[in-house]
């Protein structure tokens, strides 16, 4: 596995983290 393709797919799951913890305070909150 390449360095490039492994920053890509950190990336991905740390988006996929905010986007998650995101919705769970708005679920939360509301």
């Amino acid at each position: 596995m390449t360095i490039y393709s492994r920053s890509i797919l950190l990336a991905i799951v740390f988006h996929n983290l905010i986007n998650f913890s995101t919705h769970f305070i708005e679920m939360v909150l509301l």
